[in-house]
């Protein structure tokens, strides 16, 4: 039961109840106010029951509930079905609860909910925890926080506490704690990582973070500051587990990082070299703040790009720079792209991506490319040698695409590989239009010879399904 008095005169204004009670539901474990969510002008209330059972098959996993704080009228019900939090076992979602000032933009308030032994994803081991995000008007979800490990100790979201606005977007920010004496600061409009707090006195079950709170700017620079608990700390007293609190002052500065180059092309590489071609990176953190890379900080998947050593990822102070020198070595001809991605705390882009490209090549071979603006896959579902139709003397090379939603003939250059035009039919052809193709001797005595192609799968008037038709290119022009 959850009980809601008159501040003023102490009198007894509400009782509510869980309309999903259940033994050991624990409702009320986790409460907060909310400010109006219904538009009635008043505040309300937001309470969680984490051991409540919302799927029979999954146990429990808790809901939470927002109460009328006027008329005590249950308002909303966490999760709704069908809402992520349904996929996990064992969350205890509801654990914690907070509630928010506007973070949509709809002019009510909006709350927090727990959900501490959640999983980050259906293959992770464990349970992190995540901490959602709701509209208090609709109950939609608004976002979801991961926390930046997959540590299933750490419990992500046993506490939690809004923080007025610290990095002055003009939003509450969100105080998120944890099992492993760590405090984690998100933007609460975002849900981007900010800050880690960690004791300055680190003991052993010294209960840092569990008790967390956002305080009203306490030195004067506009921000909202922050207040954590250690309750099982000892400050050098004869008395055991005697506790400190500690004050955090804002501002807390975040990094601004800057790469260079944007994208790496490591132009052509000989199949037949040894070495590596070799290019670097270069981090720059513009910012006052620390840039740390978070979660495993880096992503690379690719065996032809590698870093000439392991990366280090040790934080960049703010002013820093920090190179990374690439590889790039390849006994395959061919083009090969990825996306390398670092993973930090800059709030802009909290998943930085680079495009790695590099062509690998044999000077006897000539590579011929589909155009990336306009391919749409099965490019070389046909390839032909023809006879030479760009009076250069050599024999020219046929490959069927498919670009912007049309089958086409691609004619490229036989000996640089570069492409001379394309052929095709206004309608686009059909399904097999190019299937077979080949090219014919000077008809029209412009000296270049012609192209003719096969569509087995053309319907055409007062004439069998798919009865099929030939069509003659002019070589020189594609008409």
């Amino acid at each position: 039961t959850v009980y809601v008095f008159d501040g003023a005169t102490g009198d007894l204004l509400h009782e509510f109840f869980s309309p999903n009670a259940r033994a050991n539901g624990r409702f009320g474990l986790a409460l907060s106010g909310v400010p109006d969510t219904d538009g009635d002008g008043l505040a309300d209330v937001v309470v969680g029951a984490p051991g409540e059972e919302t799927i029979r098959r999954t146990g429990a996993s808790g809901k939470a509930y927002i109460f009328s704080g006027s008329s005590g009228e249950l308002l909303q019900t966490f999760p709704r079905k069908g809402e992520p939090t349904d996929v996990s076992w064992a969350q205890l979602f509801g654990s914690a609860v907070v509630g928010f000032e506007d973070l949509n933009g709809d002019g009510r308030g909006d709350i927090a909910v727990s959900a501490p032994r959640s999983r980050l994803n259906q293959t992770s081991l464990g349970g992190a925890g995540i901490v959602y995000i709701f509209d208090g008007a609709t109950g939609d979800q608004l976002n979801a926080i991961s926390p930046t490990s997959n540590d299933s100790k750490l419990s992500f979201g046993t506490s939690l506490s809004a923080v007025p606005d610290t990095n002055l977007d003009g939003y509450d920010d969100l105080l998120i704690g944890s099992n492993l004496q760590q405090a984690f600061l998100h933007d609460g409009r975002s849900g981007f990582y900010l800050w880690k707090f960690e004791s300055p006195n680190e003991e052993t079950n010294g209960g840092f973070a569990r008790i967390p709170a956002g305080l009203p700017d306490a030195n004067g620079d506009g921000r909202g500051d922050i207040l954590i608990g250690a309750e099982n700390e000892n400050p050098g007293t004869d008395l055991a587990d005697v506790g400190r609190s500690y004050a955090f002052f804002s501002p807390f500065l975040a990094p601004i990082l800057n790469v260079e180059p944007q994208s790496i092309d490591f132009g052509e590489h000989s199949v037949t070299r040894h070495d590596p071609t070799i290019r670097t990176l270069r981090l720059t953190n513009e910012g006052d703040g620390t840039l740390e890379f978070v979660g495993s900080g880096v992503q690379l998947y690719h065996d032809k790009f590698t870093f000439s050593e392991p990366p280090d990822l040790s934080p960049l102070p703010g002013g820093a720079t920090r190179d990374f020198t690439l590889h790039f070595q390849t006994y395959e001809v061919g083009e090969e792209a990825v996306n390398l991605r670092f993973f930090t705390n800059f709030l802009s882009v909290p998943t930085l991506e680079i495009p790695l490209l590099g062509v690998g090549v044999d000077t006897n071979i000539t590579i011929l490319r589909a155009d990336p603006q306009t391919q749409q896959g099965r490019f070389g579902t046909e390839v032909a040698g023809l006879s030479d139709v760009n009076d250069d003397g050599f024999g020219d090379v046929a490959v069927t695409v498919r670009e912007n939603g049309r089958w086409g003939i691609r004619l490229f250059d036989g000996v640089s590989g570069a492409s001379i035009r394309k052929i095709s039919l206004e309608d686009g052809g059909f399904y097999y239009w190019g299937i077979a193709f080949d090219s014919v001797p000077d008809v029209n005595l412009d000296g270049i010879n012609e192209i003719v192609v096969g569509d087995p799968s053309r319907r055409l008037p007062n004439s069998p399904t798919q009865a099929g038709a030939a069509y003659l290119f002019d070589g020189a022009t594609g008409d």
